[in-house]
């Protein structure tokens, strides 16, 4: 079904719209935090009486997936949820891909630097670099393990914080903003001609995606948008960065079948009857194994890890 409205795409502005699901906030709590209803009351008087319930919408034109209204957590809902949830990583996948494939000789700006685990192996690594964070409880930490971050504020212009910068990351940000061109306008303000973006967010060939599974944690309030190759490219070409390439975290055929199995009819009919005893969903998955990897490699060749990366150079032309 079509949506009647002046609603356009975050990433291409086109108005060709169309309705998923509705997501209740109150539910999501409830996921966050399915043992503590005093955490779920907390979430709840964050964002309430502002929003109650989502729309994910989907672009006819580049696909990416976006909430309305376009309203995110303010930073005291991510200090509570990331609390409850505890998702800051000590190490990610593409922690050490950019590392190992992404060196160079300037300075190294990271937007959204949350704790501070990336900045501590370019530390490691003899790699000049910078964080900036919306959170104050990450900045404090950030500062406690000595590590150069600063408050981050999308209406404050970057080069009066730093220059020289060659490579700029942005780690699992986008997908949170509810105007993500910021982001990239605001790498573009301390950018040259030399200057690399890469931006990572949750993989468009992910489990969960691939196999049509609901997921509570890529969905609205912490997830504002759904990405893929053809709305990063257009995003990016709006503010003169140009895709140059995505790199797909991979996963192993033993993590794919295991994600296979849980969505195979048989195991989610059986799972309930036996969900506490790990002993016979073992047995039960070692069973549908041979099933899951004919189903894995027929059905589901395109099924990637949880994280995709983007690469953008910069042209000021």
């Amino acid at each position: 079904m079509t949506v009647n409205s002046s609603l356009a795409c975050p990433a291409c502005c086109r108005i060709d719209i169309i309705k998923l699901e509705f997501v209740d906030v109150a539910r999501q709590h409830m996921l966050y935090a399915p043992s503590s209803p005093e955490r779920q009351s907390q979430l709840n008087e964050v964002l309430y009486p502002t929003v109650t319930t989502y729309q994910m919408l989907e672009c006819q034109n580049c696909q990416l997936e976006f909430a309305n209204p376009a309203i995110a957590p303010n930073s005291n809902w991510y200090d509570i949820a990331y609390k409850t949830l505890d998702l800051y990583p000590q190490n990610r996948w593409e922690f050490d891909f950019v590392i190992e494939n992404f060196q160079t000789k300037g300075k190294l700006l990271e937007l959204g630097c949350g704790s501070g685990e990336f900045l501590k192996i370019c530390k490691n690594n003899s790699i000049s670099a910078i964080g900036l964070d919306f959170s104050e409880e990450a900045v404090k930490q950030c500062h406690s393990a000595g590590l150069d971050v600063q408050l981050l504020n999308l209406d404050e212009k970057l080069e009066k914080v730093i220059n020289n910068v060659k490579t700029i990351t942005a780690f699992h940000v986008l997908e949170h903003l509810p105007d993500p061109i910021k982001i990239f306008e605001l790498a573009g303000e301390v950018s040259t001609e030399d200057t690399i973006l890469l931006v990572a967010v949750p993989s468009c060939f992910r489990p969960s995606r691939i196999l049509k599974m609901s997921d509570f944690l890529d969905q609205p309030p912490h997830h504002m948008t759904r990405w893929n190759k053809k709305s990063l490219k257009e995003i990016g070409l709006r503010t003169n960065w140009l895709l140059s390439k995505i790199y797909f975290e991979p996963i192993s055929i033993k993590a794919s079948c295991w994600w296979v199995t849980r969505n195979m009819w048989l195991y989610k009919f059986l799972h309930p009857f036996y969900s506490k005893k790990p002993k016979v969903d073992q047995i039960l998955r070692i069973f549908l194994f041979p099933f899951a990897f004919v189903s894995r490699n027929i059905f589901y060749r395109r099924m990637k890890g949880f994280t995709m990366l983007a690469s953008f150079r910069f042209s000021n032309k």
